[in-house]
């Protein structure tokens, strides 16, 4: 665990991190020094008002809500007067908006009015959830040993907003969530931000939500989930596991609300701890399944039905625990016996094969006998990554896998190679073995998309879905790239899936604990030194902190969300010979093909932020809401 010397950490009570730790020169990290660079704004300051500098404060927005720090102050034309927003019944809709101080102010507090619409029906505050944003350390340079290695402050932390003080010249983003409920009357909802200050004068902000006339579906045909690290829970083997058992269903609540309908299980106990599989050196394979099936009863409880991707990477190594075989350290990526094991198919005993499938057998059982959702086996992660070697034992993987349960399908994060030649050709090892190809979001170009069609057509694999991975360059609009990867890019690409790497590490030490906390402070370093941990945090409440690229994905999917909903209705509409519906239909048409060939074909993860900005995403969405509306009136008409 990396230990950081000066003490800009937070306490357990989530306080924020004190402005000058933005402006450290350097961070001792396991007795080196690294340099840490401060965030500069470049662009000319807002002119203020007299009555802005009595009042001691100003508020602004920004159009890229991650481009916020303790040291940001507002451009010529980013001060806010009032908030005007839009949603739909059963959405989460955010505002975010950043206090300027222009004096030091004293508890500073941001409270919200309930919200009332023209027939004086109310959406009470208790919808709204008010949080402020919290930057901490990054590494956004270098790799874990590298000497060139660089830390940033970087907004990530959505935390309960608590009265703070502030300095002078200082600033503090904070970030709302309006939840519409289901059932909510369209119309304009009218309320207000009252911000407020023991020594400076209130500040009330009124805000518009407008409340659509449109039905957004519950479900997606898409499969949506995150990785989730729910392993090492108190069984028969640990006394403490990583996470308590209630932590669980908040767990599930969270990801339930952030739009997931699935997820990939890294690692079930039954195979990820060879103590649950039976007894040691018997060769008898007997797992273990009582934690399993109660974190999947949980999960069903939670509302979720979609199918549970079962991460089986480390079953290799645990199976090999098991059965006592001693293979070679080169068998184990990076030499480490705690890692994957590998061992290449030709130097596989018989005996390790069936075991292998006795297991999937038994897990398949399980599963069939307590009612779970659907299963798809993750046999091999990335191998394009570790060698033509490791490919190779990976398709057998899949063969061995087929060949024990054919009833369940099987899923790779098996990526586009540099070369579309090599690409086909790795990708047709696993032909007859591989139901769902992963891949990053966004292919490379036109021909990389033709390619994965192709391989379709022919049978190579059957679908085709997306690995997001939201940890790599956290100074870099977070929360617009989370969105573009998790909405327009998933229809523009033609994939039917998106999982999100990781919803959250559990990275507790013996004794128990939460994730990201440390001594009682708060550890920007825990599991991942060098990047960012999680999508969602946990605070000591057991409550969850949302990041910037959580929210991020939510607005990436209720994009999704919208699209089917102006889809269905063409889908609807066509069916009818009207005239006037045609125009419509069209019109309809016209809009989102529009909206779909405007995004570029490069990878998200090589895109400039400013490629696709989170305002054109908010006008994108607008325009489809105009074309949902305006279809479903035509479509009242014509009854």
């Amino acid at each position: 665990m990396l230990i950081l010397v000066f003490a800009c950490m937070m306490l357990l009570g989530l306080s924020s991190i004190p402005n000058s730790c933005a402006s450290a020169g350097t961070i001792e990290v396991d007795g080196k020094s690294y340099r840490v660079i401060e965030h500069a704004e470049d662009h000319p300051s807002s002119l203020f008002s007299g009555a802005d500098r009595d009042r001691g404060y100003v508020v602004f927005t920004r159009e890229d809500p991650t481009g916020i720090y303790p040291n940001s102050y507002p451009a010529l034309g980013e001060l806010v007067k009032e908030i005007k927003v839009f949603a739909s019944p059963g959405e989460y809709e955010p505002i975010s908006f950043a206090v300027y101080s222009l004096k030091d102010l004293d508890q500073i507090r941001v409270e919200v009015s309930n919200f009332v619409n023209e027939q004086h029906q109310k959406l009470t505050k208790e919808y709204i959830d008010v949080r402020s944003v919290t930057c901490w350390l990054q590494a956004v340079k270098g790799g874990f040993s590298s000497p060139g290695r660089v830390y940033k402050m970087v907004p990530e932390l959505l935390e309960k907003a608590v009265p703070l003080d502030m300095e002078a010249k200082t600033c503090k983003q904070y970030w709302l969530t309006v939840h519409v409920p289901k059932g909510t009357l369209p119309g304009v909802y009218s309320g207000g931000v009252k911000i407020s200050s023991s020594n400076a004068e209130d500040l009330q902000i009124p805000v518009e939500l407008k409340v659509l006339p449109i039905d957004l579906p519950n479900e997606l045909p898409y499969v949506i989930g995150c990785w989730v690290g729910i392993s090492g829970m108190p069984t028969r083997v640990n006394k403490i596991g990583r996470y308590a058992w209630e932590e669980i269903p908040v767990r599930f609540k969270d990801m339930k609300e952030h739009g997931m309908n699935s997820m990939v299980w890294d690692c079930p106990d039954s195979s990820f701890q060879y103590e649950m599989m039976g007894v040691r050196g018997s060769g008898k394979l007997e797992l273990d399944f009582t934690t399993d099936n109660k974190i999947i009863e949980m999960y069903k409880q939670a509302g979720f039905r979609g199918p549970i991707i079962i991460e089986l990477s480390k079953y290799t190594t645990s199976l090999a625990n098991f059965l006592q075989m001693n293979f070679p350290n080169s068998y184990y990526r990076e030499g480490n016996r705690g890692s994957h094991c590998q061992p290449p198919v030709d130097k596989t005993p018989p005996e390790y094969i069936e075991a292998y499938k006795e297991g999937l057998r038994q897990m398949y059982q399980n599963a069939k006998e307590n009612d779970w959702p659907e299963i798809i086996w993750h046999i091999n992660d990335e191998p394009v990554h570790q060698g033509m070697e490791v490919i190779r034992t990976a398709a057998a993987q899949y063969k061995w896998a087929k060949e024990a349960v054919p009833e369940v399908r099987t899923f790779c994060t098996l990526y586009d190679d540099d070369s579309l030649a090599e690409s086909e050709r790795i990708f047709k090892m696993f032909a007859g073995y591989l139901d769902v190809r992963t891949t990053w979001p966004g292919f490379e170009n036109e021909e990389y998309k033709q390619l994965n069609e192709r391989m379709i057509g022919q049978g190579v694999y059957k679908e085709c879905w997306i690995v997001s991975i939201e940890l790599d360059k956290p100074e870099m609009g977070a929360f617009t790239r989370a969105r573009v990867k998790s909405g327009l890019k998933i229809r523009k690409d033609g994939v039917t899936g998106s999982f999100y790497w990781h919803y959250g590490y559990m990275g507790q030490k013996a004794g128990g604990g939460h994730i990201g906390v440390k001594d009682g402070c708060w550890d920007p370093h825990t599991d991942f030194p060098v990047r960012q941990v999680a999508l969602s945090y946990r605070s000591p409440d057991n409550s969850a902190v949302p990041t910037l690229a959580w929210e991020g994905i939510r607005e990436g999917i209720d994009d999704l969300r919208y699209i089917t909903a102006l889809e269905d209705l063409i889908s609807r509409a066509s069916a009818q010979a009207d005239p006037e519906l045609r125009g419509q239909i069209i019109k309809g048409q016209k809009i989102l093909q529009g909206i779909l060939d405007s995004l570029p074909w490069v990878k998200i993860d090589r895109m400039s932020t400013s490629a696709v900005s989170n305002s054109q995403m908010s006008e994108y969405r607008r325009k489809i809401a105009v074309a949902i509306m305006d279809l479903s009136e035509a479509l009242e008409r014509c009854k």
